[in-house]
């Protein structure tokens, strides 16, 4: 067969497809647990074998997916950094969690795994796994990915260390120190006990909201009018975390009057530009003196967490900007359905928050299993409604 016949060939354009999440997920519960239960004794015994200071001076973070979770882990990796100043603090991730990253200031190194497809996926990551190899630490933030487990583990660094949730005993071969996962404990609390095993101390907030802010530009505040920030779409993750329009502009009216003179910034990526257009043209038929403006795909995250900084309100879903917002002290409104607060909302002493949440016998689900509402998310469409049925009967097919 010749290379072009290859190409063409159903099998190579299958791999070649774009990647989704679905795919990734399948390839996790399918060939992760047979690569950990192979690899572990010989991982364990090549990593008895090697020489005492063989390994690179390196603390190395596995975080492909989900960049609010790095600022939500900002306290834990601040006191590492101040507890590790000798070591060359590296993340691999996906180049969405990359822009969250940058706003930590904590990383001296990047090192990109692409998820375009499968084979960009499979290059990036052996490569990936070549540049960090024998690192002195190696400090997986993918709980839910047993992929990420494997990988912590070939890198046969000096310290492995991960969360493990009970139903996975068995993924703790991958560490050298593992933290018991609880899936409806608060994260953060996971993340301050991996900075723990390294007699990391967890710094105050109002120092971690300084460190972020020292990576963010100076925008202008506008103070004449009363602002108002909205983000309601979050990444291709978990859509089920978003709200239609209609319950958006009808949540909006329960505390906005139509004549209200304000100005409203509507936060999204350039994926997001044509929704977000579509939205301030029917919100802009009720709230007749507000003054929308769409930053979707028009200002990098930086520059949209600056202006978070002069807002007067930010209303969101589950979403890495609401993280952002909330280290800042935004006054805030966040809708949650598929996702619980109790486990992604540190406390900040002084924030003005309310946070909505449909606590469905359902939820959470995003990080459980897949949606057993197929992404009919009543949850998130009933959020304007005072007592929904917090018990519905999903369809099986």
């Amino acid at each position: 067969m010749t290379w072009q016949r290859l190409m063409r060939s159903p099998s190579c354009r299958q791999i070649l497809q774009p990647m989704n999440i679905q795919i990734l997920r399948l390839l996790d519960r399918l060939i992760s647990p047979v690569l950990l239960i192979m690899l572990a004794p010989l991982g364990k015994l090549i990593s008895a074998l090697l020489p005492v200071g063989a390994h690179s001076k390196r603390c190395v973070f596995l975080k492909l997916k989900g960049g609010g979770s790095l600022i939500i882990a900002l306290p834990a990796l601040l006191a590492l950094r101040r507890a590790k100043p000798d070591l060359r603090f590296v993340l691999i991730c996906t180049r969405d969690a990359q822009i969250y990253a940058d706003l930590t200031g904590i990383f001296d190194e990047y090192i990109i795994v692409e998820d375009k497809n499968l084979l960009t996926v499979v290059y990036s990551g052996l490569s990936a796994l070549k540049n960090c190899f024998q690192s002195e630490i190696c400090i997986d933030l993918e709980p839910n990915s047993l992929l990420a487990a494997v990988f912590c583990m070939l890198t046969l660094s000096h310290r492995r260390m991960g969360l493990v949730p009970p139903e996975r005993l068995y993924r703790a071969n991958a560490y050298t120190d593992a933290i018991a996962f609880d899936v409806m404990a608060p994260i953060y609390q996971h993340y301050d006990q991996l900075a723990a095993l390294l007699q990391a101390k967890i710094p105050p907030i109002n120092e971690c909201r300084l460190s972020l802010e020292m990576n963010l530009p100076a925008m202008a505040a506008e103070r004449s009018i009363r602002t108002v920030g909205i983000a309601p779409y979050t990444s291709d993750f978990a859509p089920e975390r978003m709200m239609p329009e209609d319950v958006w502009i009808e949540v909006l009216r329960q505390e906005i009057a139509h004549d209200e003179p304000c100005r409203v910034y509507l936060f999204g990526s350039l994926k997001t530009k044509g929704q977000a257009d579509h939205f301030i043209d029917t919100a802009s038929r009720y709230f007749i003196r507000a003054d929308f403006i769409n930053l979707s795909g028009v200002c990098s995250l930086a520059e949209a967490a600056g202006t978070l900084k002069s807002l007067d309100q930010f209303w969101s879903v589950d979403s890495g900007l609401l993280h952002i917002a909330r280290l800042l002290r935004v006054p805030c409104r966040s809708f949650w359905g598929p996702t619980n607060p109790l486990q992604r909302l540190r406390l900040i002493d002084g924030l003005n928050e309310k946070v909505f949440y449909k606590n469905f016998s359902c939820s959470p689900c995003v990080h459980l299993s897949s949606p057993p509402c197929a992404g009919n998310n009543l949850c998130m469409k009933t959020m304007a409604e005072d007592n929904p049925d917090r018990n519905p009967e999903w369809p099986t097919k």
